[in-house]
């Protein structure tokens, strides 16, 4: 269910706000409208294709968060099934499965390669200053293999 975005958003502290576009489960209390809500339905709206996207600095300008907090919120949104795709300018909605796939095909290669510094940094592990073998005195063994 798509939300009404604040036209003067609030700055973002981490915890939702109140607003008009969620029912009220009773009780009297205020409908709540999160910032994955208002991040959702601005890109739906207004940042639909990738010729219509739009800057991790414009988010964070417009909604008073970090480049951290864009970045969390996309990803919540997509683990979610809300197709928010990327480049190099910025995030929008998808509008084609094109536009999916190349995202996807963006983040699996991110995926290789961050596994690729993984392995790197467990390799790293092994080198004994870091406890992998015997402690390094500053002497060569010309022997070693």
């Amino acid at each position: 269910m798509m939300h009404m975005c604040s036209p003067n958003p609030m700055p973002y502290s981490g915890a939702s706000f109140p607003g008009p576009a969620k029912p009220s489960s009773g009780g009297g209390s205020a409908p709540v409208v999160t910032m994955d809500d208002m991040i959702e339905e601005f890109l739906q709206k207004y940042h639909t294709g990738e010729a219509n996207s739009i800057s991790s600095r414009q988010l964070e300008h417009i909604y008073g968060i970090s480049g951290s907090t864009v970045r969390e919120v996309v990803n919540r949104l997509r683990a979610h099934g809300v197709p928010i795709c990327s480049y190099a300018f910025g995030y929008y909605y998808a509008e084609t499965k094109e536009e999916l796939d190349r995202t996807i095909r963006q983040l699996r290669s991110r995926i290789s390669k961050i596994a690729e510094a993984e392995r790197g940094l467990v390799k790293a592990c092994q080198m004994p200053q870091y406890g992998g073998g015997a402690p390094h005195n500053g002497q060569l063994n010309m022997f070693a293999q």
